[in-house]
């Protein structure tokens, strides 16, 4: 037997019923110099299979009922990829090929891959035979390489898309914690604003007004004093006192409005509208739900100021004399629309960074964004615009019934 260093996986097995035909097979494959073992009994034979092999040679005489039995079994059991090329050697007879058929060639497992060779067989004829068996045997060793490579790839990028979504998921995590963070922040900074705001709002009453109305009182003291009609000056400082007592009057309440910190921004709005009305000659129309939700003081402080942006923004710039505001509440955010048929504008101006007239829009939008909330602007020049406020709603947000 040649003693050629190859793979286990490559070799042939010969099986024949006794040593002294065995021999004879193998002098008569010495020329492929292919690794062989001979078998004269089918237990080492089917023991030696699982260690992998490229081809089975086999003497008609050794294919018993109980071989072909057995074979089929350890066929059977081979792997998707396996199918192992067997090469029977018959005598040709009649009687011999009917035996095999009714062998049934060890079943389906093997019997696309079972060639017969008539005895006598050449010796180049069966060494041609074995080498085209081992050729096929190899592309299935291919075939099993590829599969395995094709698993090996499936595992790491199943491990891959898993580590992908484990990280995905920790990105969204730190995402979530960040905005949170950053809205926490937005909230903090209106919160801080209005406090100041109320602050001054509350020297304007406690402390500027009280000066004023003190100057008022004396100069009325000085007007009745006078025997005649009071002189002019005095006549011109009373008024200038009116005026000045109206302004900071004014100014406190528009600085921070009483009615958003009692009563909430159904009311503030309300609020809003009387004051544009009154102050302007603007109407306000007013569309409010009546189950809308109480916001948390910072959001609804931030929420006010926007809106009260986008009403000014029309009574400014428009050049109309009203507008409609709609107020309505979603499962998970407040959305807030102001619409006026006035004389709008290109929306690409929102984005000229010295655009004087749009620049408090621009204010609104940043605002917003800290609070994961969005403003979209729909305008065109003749045509009016459209402002949508959209803002997300904390889940311990409850609705408040009464409320407009």
């Amino acid at each position: 037997m040649p003693t050629v260093d190859a793979s286990e996986h490559e070799r042939v097995l010969l099986l024949a019923s006794t040593e002294a035909r065995a021999t004879c097979l193998a002098a008569s494959l010495q020329a492929t110099e292919v690794p062989l073992e001979q078998f004269t009994t089918l237990s080492p034979l089917t023991d030696a299979l699982q260690e992998g092999a490229g081809a089975i040679v086999a003497d008609e005489d050794a294919i018993t009922e109980e071989a072909a039995r057995l074979l089929s079994i350890a066929m059977a059991q081979s792997e998707p990829w396996s199918n192992l090329p067997i090469i029977i050697l018959t005598s040709g007879e009649p009687a011999a090929i009917e035996r095999l058929n009714e062998l049934d060639l060890f079943g389906p497992a093997a019997s696309s891959n079972v060639t017969i060779l008539e005895r006598p067989v050449h010796e180049v004829t069966l060494a041609t035979v074995v080498r085209s068996a081992l050729r096929a045997r190899r592309r299935q060793y291919e075939v099993r390489d590829l599969m395995q490579n094709l698993k090996t790839t499936n595992e790491k990028l199943r491990e891959s898309q898993k580590a992908l979504q484990n990280a995905n998921e920790r990105l969204e995590e730190r995402v979530a914690d960040r905005t949170e963070q950053v809205r926490e922040l937005a909230l903090a900074l209106a919160t801080a604003e209005q406090r100041e705001r109320t602050r001054i709002s509350q020297v304007l009453h406690d402390h500027l007004q009280q000066l004023v109305h003190g100057a008022r009182i004396w100069a009325d003291s000085l007007a009745e004093e006078s025997e005649a009609s009071p002189p002019t000056a005095v006549v011109r400082i009373l008024e200038l006192l009116d005026e000045a007592i109206e302004t900071t009057r004014s100014m406190t309440v528009e600085l921070s409005p009483p009615v958003l910190q009692e009563d909430g921004l159904s009311a503030a709005l309300d609020w809003l509208a009387s004051h544009v009305e009154k102050t302007h000659n603007f109407r306000l129309e007013l569309e409010v739900e009546s189950s809308l939700q109480r916001i948390e003081e910072d959001l609804r402080t931030l929420l006010f100021r926007s809106i009260r942006e986008l009403v000014f923004n029309a009574i400014k710039h428009a050049d109309v004399d009203r507008a409609h505001l709609r107020a309505r509440q979603g499962d998970e955010q407040l959305t807030i629309e102001v619409r006026d048929e006035g004389v709008g504008f290109e929306p690409e101006e929102l984005h000229e960074e010295e655009s004087e007239a749009h620049f408090g829009l621009s204010n609104v939008r940043k605002r917003l964004d800290l609070v994961g909330g969005e403003l979209t602007i729909e305008s065109a020049p003749g045509d009016g615009t459209y402002a949508r406020i959209e803002v997300p709603l904390p889940e311990e947000a409850s609705p408040v019934r009464g409320e407009r």
